[in-house]
């Protein structure tokens, strides 16, 4: 089996994908002291926290303005995040109270799917390796029959 060469966009891949490394294993590392999350509007979130990316949609209204949120991790509530970021990917559904505990219509339900950050990390290093394995553009095809009309 022969090894791939390093061609031009293999290389530029490999430099784009170190970049995004960097700055994905950046955004990771502060997540995990403060939380960064972005509304639309519409009751989608998007956000890090504590080493995973999460994805949250309010199911029952009201919704509230667009714009950007950060807060400190060290004074909320919800400090076991960094610990389930290690585990894997959650999916589930959360009700939260928003008032009169006996009336039900004060239940808000949000949809929730957290992604931890070490997966994407990972697959960002794919190709950077698979350069470092291939073989230069003018390396010979055959080195060993190359070598032996040398000799």
């Amino acid at each position: 089996m022969r090894r791939p060469t390093r061609t031009c966009r293999l290389s530029i891949a490999a430099i784009v994908s170190l970049l995004l490394f960097a700055a994905v294993a950046g955004a990771g590392v502060r997540s995990l002291w403060i939380a960064e999350a972005w509304n639309d509007g519409n009751g989608r979130f998007v956000g890090l926290f504590g080493g995973r990316a999460t994805y949250q949609h309010i199911l029952d209204p009201p919704f509230s303005p667009s714009g950007h949120v950060s807060s400190d991790l060290g004074v909320s509530p919800d400090r076991r995040i960094a610990g389930e970021a290690i585990y894997g990917v959650r999916i589930g559904t959360d009700s939260y109270s928003r008032g009169i505990r006996a009336d039900p219509s004060a239940v808000q339900r949000i949809f929730t799917i957290h992604i931890p950050l070490g997966p994407i990390l990972f697959l960002l290093l794919i190709v950077p390796v698979r350069w470092l394995v291939a073989r230069p553009a003018n390396a010979p095809a055959f080195p060993v029959i190359t070598d032996a009309k040398r000799a």
